[in-house]
């Protein structure tokens, strides 16, 4: 929780983090739009299409585009957190990088790769993609509530791969690593409570990285690599 609320406010308050920011944020944009766009076009008539099928009307135009967008509304920021977290060994590494190095005074320097990162991507991608549909299924609880622990999960597997990947610790062992931390289920949930709150989640994406980094670099000490996976 300390990591969380630490790394959230540097990002709104520590100006030498932000230009580690618009970069990513507008790949990430770009990624969102390219996904939700078609999904606004085509989505509404092929669901008109299956009810149609079983004789099933959809009611007044009017109000089948308001609950279409609410459905849209309700699954983006899923959708974006899903995005940022597959790419984020990509997007997110120089944020980590600065974090680490300005707020420890030294990282790893040992060089990720783009074939190693590309590598890494895949190898979380199902992992990545099945958190995020079980997250979207799940955000039509109650207020949302049951999408915390995907949301929660995929915050801290992606946004701390940047710190780990820097280390030589790689999709496999980075689990196992945070399945022995005894702070990742406190990490998972709070983070997982920032992302139900649609343009905050936005917001503070920046600082769940930063957050992230912290999170590794504290439990180095904690959490040795002597785990058999």
């Amino acid at each position: 929780m300390q990591a969380l609320i630490r790394g959230i406010k540097l990002s709104w308050t520590d100006k030498r983090f932000r230009q580690f920011f618009w970069k990513p944020l507008i790949w990430s944009i770009v990624a969102f739009m390219a996904i939700m766009i078609p999904l606004r076009i085509y989505l509404p008539p092929w669901i008109q299409g299956q009810f149609a099928e079983f004789g099933i009307s959809t009611g007044p135009d009017w109000v089948w585009r308001l609950g279409i967008n609410i459905l849209l509304f309700l699954i983006s920021g899923t959708v974006f957190y899903g995005l940022n977290g597959i790419l984020s060994s990509f997007v997110w590494e120089e944020l980590s990088l600065f974090a680490e190095q300005t707020l420890f005074g030294s990282a790893p320097n040992q060089k990720v790769s783009f074939a190693t990162n590309l590598k890494d991507t895949f190898a979380r991608l199902p992992a990545s993609v099945g958190l995020s549909i079980l997250a979207v299924l799940l955000s039509f609880t109650p207020m949302g509530i049951g999408s915390i622990w995907p949301n929660g999960r995929l915050c801290i597997l992606d946004f701390s791969a940047p710190a780990f990947l820097r280390r030589g610790i790689h999709f496999k062992e980075q689990k196992a690593l945070i399945a022995k931390n005894p702070r990742a289920l406190e990490f998972l949930l709070s983070a997982g409570v920032v992302t139900l709150f649609p343009f905050l989640n936005l917001l503070c994406l920046p600082g769940l990285v930063i957050a992230s980094t912290i999170f590794v670099r504290e439990s180095e000490a904690s959490v040795p690599r002597s785990v058999k996976v």
